[in-house]
């Protein structure tokens, strides 16, 4: 008989491989966030400022998340900002 008072009580090996694989989801995921924010510079300044963004955003926006941040979520923040005003 399983004692269901426990279930979920300690991390087994399931939880444990679930988070990896989650880990290594988002790492992969930032990784793609951040190439495509690099591949943004190659637009012209007309372009990035018809999408509401400088070149200055994208360097910072890589800049503040730092090596493992993502980089997309400052700069959607820096875009939405842009077209408020």
């Amino acid at each position: 008989m399983i004692d269901e008072s426990c279930l979920g009580c300690a991390p087994g090996p399931s939880s444990k491989l679930r988070d990896l694989v989650r880990f290594v989801l988002t790492a992969f995921r930032r990784r793609d966030n951040r190439r495509r924010i690099l591949r943004l510079q190659d637009m012209s300044d007309q372009d990035l400022k018809d999408i509401g963004l400088t070149r200055l955003d994208l360097r910072l926006a890589i800049h503040e998340s730092g090596f493992f941040g993502d980089p997309s979520i400052g700069l959607m923040q820096r875009a939405r900002r842009s077209i408020e005003r």
